[in-house]
């Protein structure tokens, strides 16, 4: 697709696509029953606190429920946590 007709919020959405697959492929060196990884939960703290997604947005993103994003967002559940 040409420059001039991609948005904005298209070109941040496949930048977060690529830092979300990029953090999935190091999942391997993660406790395997852990919901996230440190670099998904880094993530996901930036694109609430940055760019202002809510936590239900965010749930569905990284397929955890809304209540695992606000603990996480909150500093109440620890990384690699279950």
């Amino acid at each position: 697709m040409p420059n001039h007709l991609v948005s904005a919020k298209h070109t941040a959405d496949a930048t977060t696509n690529e830092a979300i697959a990029g953090a999935a492929r190091s999942r391997q060196f993660d406790p395997p029953r852990t919901k996230l990884i440190a670099a998904e939960v880094a993530l996901l703290r930036t694109m609430h606190e940055v760019d202002g997604r809510g936590y239900r947005q965010l749930a569905r993103t990284f397929g955890v429920s809304k209540t695992t994003v606000a603990q996480i967002c909150r500093n109440e559940r620890r990384v690699g946590a279950t």
